[in-house]
């Protein structure tokens, strides 16, 4: 056969394979008919592969048969997700997960070869640009998926489309920039997993953190690959900004999980001294402050909770409730800013909560206490001024006014003010101007047994000024 005939039939295969190509991209077909036409539509174009006699023709055929592939891979996927959701909590989803994964790794494969044979054979521009904007849709379809409600199931398929594109050999102007987004789109794919499984729970749960800590670890790969393309060429500001940005990202997740496992195994030793080993608090409250140190003023719930935790071990095992009280009033403090239905629940929070309040209850106690203390001496000490105060309270306003600015002088020169009396209303002035300066709350910097003078002669002054109401 010489190569026109070649040509001929090669030409002749490729428009029954598009003939069942366009069935299945154009109609409603179920996943069984669907598969058997897209079967058999592959078996023409890689016969008329087999019989290609030029370049140009194995480029067109790669170009089918990258079409359908990705034309495949995409309708498997769609099957995937309707027979998940059909199927949830059950065995036996079908293989189609499988034939997407495979279509899409093919469809690149083809694709790039057609490239390679397009190029090879002076295909114009148009042509290989077109197939080179199908592969930067296939690279932001993939991205979309990640946003999906089967998106973890689409982590193994899109890992292969990153080694496919990563390992290639083909060369197009775009290909290193989609190789870097393909690699950043994984790593950003295991981050949100990671993070989804810490906050899904709260940050005080025992294994949300180990799954976030693990994917963190796992993004490094994909994220060394897109930055190994980045320095190979020129790329573009914002993505390089990407690529780093999320890289931060990571590293600060990393060390928030690690900081709560720190923590929790401070919780578990503190546990243990609660039920009795008491040597082994000092060092709960070494992990406590190690998951403190790491994660001060960078992750503030984690920080709250050290130091509810550490405030814990020092009221419940050590009862130093004095060295406690700082941690539980810094741990609220941050916790107030933080405020949730969440944390609102949380046993730490409420714990702490409950600690600040019975200290201050406490400080209010004693104060009260000393207060009075200092309060009876006061009175026994002025006890005659007082007497004397009470007799003198019996006569009229005027006279009172008189003794006590003579005899009781306000110990603040600024507060001795001169009396002008006579009328009822001069009078009235100047039980105000008394009360202002003698009462006890206008005092406080004065010494106790004066205030306890002022309490007597205030309730005096308010009485008779009363009477001019």
């Amino acid at each position: 056969m010489n190569s026109l005939q070649l040509r001929s039939s090669c030409e002749l295969l490729r428009q029954k394979g598009n003939k069942l190509y366009n069935e299945v991209s154009k109609g409603n077909l179920g996943p069984c008919v669907a598969r058997h036409k897209l079967q058999k539509a592959h078996e023409f174009y890689e016969k008329a592969l087999g019989v290609s006699a030029t370049e140009d023709d194995k480029a067109s055929c790669y170009k089918n048969l990258g079409a359908l592939n990705w034309l495949w891979g995409k309708r498997e996927w769609v099957f995937y997700q309707e027979e998940e959701t059909a199927w949830k909590g059950k065995q036996g989803l079908s293989s189609a997960l499988s034939i997407a994964k495979s279509g899409m790794t093919k469809c690149l494969e083809f694709y790039f070869k057609a490239l390679d044979y397009g190029s090879l054979a002076m295909k114009q521009q148009h042509w290989l640009t077109q197939i080179e904007d199908t592969i930067s849709k296939i690279v932001q379809w993939s991205s979309d998926q990640l946003y999906s409600d089967h998106s973890p199931s689409f982590e193994p398929v899109l890992r292969v489309l990153c080694e496919t594109v990563g390992n290639s050999k083909a060369e197009w102007p775009g290909r290193r920039r989609m190789c870097v987004m393909l690699y950043k789109i994984h790593a950003e794919f295991i981050f949100r997993r990671g993070v989804e499984s810490l906050t899904s729970t709260e940050f005080s749960d025992r294994d949300g953190y180990k799954k976030c800590l693990n994917a963190m670890r796992d993004c490094y790969g994909p994220l060394e690959r897109a930055e190994s393309f980045v320095g190979a060429v020129s790329m573009g500001k914002e993505v390089v900004k990407q690529v780093t940005d999320l890289k931060n990202e990571v590293f600060n997740y990393q060390t928030l999980c690690e900081a709560i496992q720190a923590r929790v195994q401070g919780e578990e030793l503190l546990e243990k001294a609660m039920c009795g080993d008491m040597d082994i608090i000092w060092e709960a409250i070494d992990y406590f402050k190690i998951s403190l140190r790491v994660t001060e003023e960078k992750h503030l719930e984690n920080e709250a909770i050290a130091l509810s935790r550490i405030g814990k071990s020092y009221s419940s095992v050590l009862k130093m409730e004095k060295k406690a009280h700082p941690y539980h009033f810094q741990s609220i403090k941050i916790a107030l800013a933080l405020m949730s239905a969440r944390i609102a629940s949380s046993e730490w929070y409420i714990y702490s909560s409950e600690a600040v309040r019975k200290h201050q209850e406490g400080v209010v106690e004693q104060e009260t206490r000393e207060n009075a203390e200092n309060r009876k001496g006061s009175a026994e000490r002025m006890k005659e001024k007082i007497s004397a105060v009470q007799s003198e309270g019996s006569k009229s306003a005027e006279s009172f006014l008189k003794y006590i600015y003579e005899k009781c002088p306000h110990p603040d020169v600024t507060k001795q003010l001169l009396l002008t009396l006579g009328s009822p209303e001069n009078v009235k002035a100047a039980l105000k101007k008394a009360i202002v300066a003698y009462h006890p709350d206008s005092n406080r910097q004065q010494s106790q047994d004066w205030q306890v003078l002022c309490e007597d002669i205030t309730k005096i002054l308010n009485a008779k000024y009363e009477n001019f109401k």
